[in-house]
């Protein structure tokens, strides 16, 4: 019996070992004074201490990311609190690709220009070896993501056959304002919605509908193909950083 329960106790510490470096974290830091982080239009902010130069973010999904980096608006003294989005200026924007089981660094100089490292992650003793809590504002992205299950495949099928049959664009429209009332979707298939639609307007008021009920925020980057238009790309970008569940 002895035996048993030492081997269910060494399976939880490999198995939780595994979990630990399959995870995926991004830590940026800055020569200037961080306001607030968006990647791929979602915000995080940091606590609105005197001296925050740098923030972790643990447990991504791994992909291809939007990082922008904000600065504060006047400097140091002109900060007014955080968890405004007018608060700050454009430091720094670029694309990172995150890999699983990785650390990746953003570094962004005082030129505002980024520099790019990764290492594989390495715990000991449960914790990570490169952690430094002290300096680092750090958020755990488990507990951020919608918990809504995302429309079956089946079911999708048949709205994009109901929205795809039908000859007007507002009517299309209106039919899938109704099913976001009652369902969650991936970003892949908000991206096949918008393809259904004809005109930018119309686009760019269901994409803004579609953002809050996706189960995988992180990938909704994709959805911006959709668009041919820059400006409507811009005003998407400019919701998803303003928009607060």
């Amino acid at each position: 019996m002895r035996k048993i329960f030492t081997l269910i106790i060494a399976l939880f510490g490999v198995l939780t070992l595994s979990a630990q470096t399959q995870s995926t974290r991004l830590s940026i830091s800055s020569m200037k004074d961080i306001s607030y982080v968006t990647l791929n239009g979602r915000a995080y902010y940091l606590n609105g201490r005197d001296r925050d130069r740098a923030i972790h973010l643990n447990n991504l999904s791994s992909g291809r990311y939007l990082v922008k980096v904000y600065t504060r608006r006047n400097g140091r003294g002109g900060y007014s609190g955080y968890g405004n989005a007018n608060n700050g200026v454009l430091l720094y924007q670029g694309y990172v690709q995150l890999r699983r089981g990785f650390h990746t660094d953003l570094f962004i100089n005082r030129f505002g220009r980024g520099f790019l490292d990764e290492e594989r992650i390495v715990y000991r003793s449960g914790r990570y070896v490169h952690d430094d809590d002290d300096d680092y504002y750090e958020y755990d992205d488990r507990w951020n993501q919608p918990s809504r299950q995302a429309m079956s495949a089946s079911s999708f099928q048949q709205l994009k056959q109901t929205i795809g049959g039908q000859s007007f664009d507002q009517t299309r429209v209106n039919i899938a304002k109704q099913a976001i009332k009652d369902n969650a979707f991936t970003s892949a298939q908000a991206k096949e919605l918008l393809e259904l639609l004809s005109f930018e307007d119309n686009k760019l008021e269901l994409a803004k509908m579609l953002y809050p009920v996706v189960t995988d925020r992180s990938n909704y980057i994709i959805v911006y193909d959709v668009f041919n238009f820059s400006s409507n790309k811009d005003k998407l970008a400019d919701y998803i950083t303003n928009y607060r569940d």
